[in-house]
Formats: C-alpha cells, sequence, structure tokens
C-alpha cells in the first residue's frame, strides 16, 4: 500500500452571503491518499480524502487506513438463498 498525505493550496470558493474574495484567494486543504494494489498486481483501488480543516487532518489517518486494508478484488460470497429473496421482492 501506498499512503500519502500533503497540504496543497486551491482556489477558495466564493460562497453565497460571504465577503467578496480575490480571484487568486487560496486555502489550505489537507489531502490523504492510500493506493492499493491487488495481489496480482493486475487492478489498483484508491481512497482519497480532503478537508478544509489542515490542523485537524492528521486525525482522519486512521479513518483512511482502516479503508484502506478493508479492500477486497474479490467479490463478496453470496448465499443461495439470497438471489431467491431478492427474486420474492422484486417480483
Amino acid at each position: 500500500m501506498l499512503f500519502l498525505e500533503r497540504t496543497r493550496q486551491l482556489p477558495t470558493p466564493q460562497l453565497p452571503g460571504q465577503p467578496e474574495l480575490p480571484d487568486e484567494a487560496t486555502s489550505p486543504v489537507f489531502q490523504l491518499e492510500a493506493h492499493i494494489p491487488s495481489e496480482a498486481g493486475d487492478k489498483l483501488a484508491s481512497i482519497e480524502f480532503s478537508t478544509p480543516y489542515e490542523s485537524r487532518g492528521p486525525q482522519f489517518r486512521a479513518m483512511v487506513l482502516a479503508m484502506a486494508s478493508s479492500v477486497s478484488f474479490e467479490p463478496p460470497a453470496v448465499a443461495e438463498d439470497v438471489s431467491t429473496k431478492f427474486e420474492q421482492v422484486l417480483g
């Protein structure tokens, strides 16, 4: 797994009811990324998270790592009676 974190300066959005901002106004955005390759190396899953609360960004590391560790490239097992239940519900 490849785990990246950084702070970027991105354009500050102009929000209704807020004071006018200069066109070049930027705000810090904390970003986390996790890239998870499949065992065979033929697939790649990516999880990205961004927050404008730069000082609180590191608090989200555990969340992104938990999501990354839950990634599976195998379809979930389905019980045989599940398709029957779907057919009953959907008609």
